[in-house]
C-alpha cells in the first residue's frame, strides 16, 4: 500500500523476515519494514557479539530485529520441544528513559539459527503507554545473559519519528468511567488515558487508580479491567485481537 520508491527511500527490506518465511508477522512485514530505522549497531563481551540491525517502530509498538554470533557453538538444549525462542536473550528496553514493559504475549517473541554460531531474533513489544510525543527517541537496549554466558551487552541508538508513521493516529481521549464487579463486590475505576491506531498493531491505554491495584484473592490475580467489548460508532462490536496485556507500575494497563 506504499509507492515502492517511497518506501525504500525510508524504510529498508528487513532480512530477518527472509530467513523465517514461517514468522507470524510476515503479514505486517509491508508495514514493518515502511517504518524501519536500519541502525547496524554492535556490542562484543565474553565471546558474542550482540547487533541491533533493524529498528522499526512508532507511538504503538517497537520492533527490535537483532543478530547474536558467537565464538563458540551456541549450546541448544536437549529436547524435542526446544526451539531458538528459549535461548533468545531477554531484552530489557527503555525509551528516552521509561522502561517498556513487556506484556505476556511480548513474551512470544521470534528467533532462530543461522548454523551453530549465529541466531536471528526478533523483540516486539508495545509502547504505547509511554511518552513518545517529541519524536526525537532514545531506545536503551541492554542484556546481560546471552547463551547461558554472563556479559554486559548494551546499546543507546536514537531514532527519529518516520517520515511515513503519519499514517499513525494518536488520541488522548481522558474518558473516565466506572465499572462495577459483582464478583468481588466493588467498583473499577477506569480512565481511557490513549488510543493508537498504527498498520503495526492498535492499542487501548486504560489506567485504574484506587482499590483497583490491591490482590484480589477471589480472583488469585490483580482486579484489573480487561474484559470489554469494542463498538464502532454504527453499533458493530468489533474484533478484539489479543496482543498482550501488560501493567505498569503507575497502574497504566496496555
Amino acid at each position: 500500500y506504499q509507492i515502492p520508491q517511497v518506501r525504500a527511500a525510508v524504510g529498508q527490506i528487513i532480512s530477518y523476515f527472509a530467513g523465517n518465511p514461517g514468522s507470524k508477522y510476515q503479514a505486517e512485514q509491508d508495514a514493518i519494514e515502511t517504518y524501519n530505522n536500519p541502525v547496524q549497531s554492535a556490542v562484543t563481551d565474553n565471546g558474542i557479539t550482540f547487533v541491533v540491525n533493524d529498528i522499526s517502530m512508532d507511538e504503538s509498538f517497537i520492533n527490535i530485529f537483532y543478530t547474536i554470533t558467537s565464538e563458540e557453538a551456541i549450546k541448544k538444549a536437549d529436547s524435542d520441544y526446544w526451539t531458538a525462542e528459549f535461548t533468545a536473550p531477554l531484552l530489557n528496553c527503555k525509551i528516552n528513559g521509561q522502561e517498556v514493559v513487556p506484556s505476556d504475549a511480548e513474551l512470544k517473541n521470534e528467533a532462530y539459527f543461522e548454523g551453530d554460531y549465529s541466531m536471528k531474533g526478533l523483540e516486539r513489544l508495545s509502547v504505547a503507554a509511554l511518552d513518545l510525543s517529541s519524536g526525537q527517541w532514545q531506545v536503551d537496549i541492554s542484556t546481560e545473559m546471552i547463551f547461558d554466558k554472563a556479559g554486559t551487552w548494551a546499546l543507546q541508538i536514537p531514532i527519529t519519528r518516520n517520515e511515513l508513521s503519519a499514517e499513525t493516529v494518536v488520541g488522548n481521549p481522558e474518558i473516565a468511567f466506572s465499572v462495577p464487579d459483582a464478583r468481588i463486590s466493588y467498583t473499577h475505576l477506569v480512565t481511557v488515558d490513549k488510543i493508537v491506531l498504527s498498520p503495526l498493531g492498535n492499542n487501548i491505554v486504560l489506567s485504574q487508580k484506587g482499590n483497583d491495584l490491591t490482590f484480589s484473592e477471589t480472583l488469585d490475580s490483580y482486579p484489573v479491567f480487561t474484559e470489554f467489548a469494542l463498538i464502532d460508532n454504527n453499533g458493530r462490536i468489533l474484533d478484539v485481537l489479543d496482543k498482550g496485556f501488560g501493567v505498569d507500575a503507575n497502574g497504566n494497563a496496555t
